[in-house]
């Protein structure tokens, strides 16, 4: 027990100790879960199950990045992100990881406050670039096509 007193934190093999720096109180946490194979079958606790965006942006690796979503570790928890429900696998945490200050339920209400603004999804904004780039593609096309039938008398009737 000496070492919690001296680090933030001290490794068991089903779990470990964290040291709470404010109090001075020592919590115990599991191990974190598999949070990208986590399933969530628990509806008010966010999306269902860690699903990157499937459509990628031309000439980018956005979608590339957003598939090598980090794992939990001991000292760092990652709350994946479900694409297709568009919200937070709640799930994929413990409440014992938030040492008494929070539970899923409330840390997903406070999150939630900022589903209103554009940003909650940046990702489908950012995939919409492809279909931005295909409308503007065919315009350019169309008018080329345009300009090139009212000018072909003059351009190949010079004398």
């Amino acid at each position: 027990m000496e070492l919690i007193d001296y680090g933030d934190a001290y490794q068991m093999p089903d779990g470990y100790f964290v040291k709470e720096g404010n109090f001075g109180k020592v919590y115990c946490c599991p191990k974190p879960k598999k949070n990208l194979e986590h399933k969530n079958f628990d509806s008010t606790l966010g999306g269902m199950c860690w699903t990157p965006p499937s459509f990628a942006a031309p000439f980018s690796n956005f979608n590339k990045s957003c598939k090598n979503t980090p794992l939990s570790t001991y000292y760092t928890r990652i709350i994946p992100w479900d694409h297709k429900a568009k919200d937070f696998v709640y799930g994929a945490a413990q409440d014992s990881e938030f040492k008494g200050f929070h539970d899923r339920r409330s840390l997903k209400s406070k999150i939630d406050h900022s589903r209103e603004f554009s940003s909650w999804d940046p990702v489908t904004c950012y995939n919409i670039i492809f279909w931005v780039l295909a409308i503007t593609l065919a315009v350019v096309a169309l008018g080329f096509l345009i300009l090139m039938i009212v000018f072909w008398e003059d351009f190949y009737n010079r004398k």
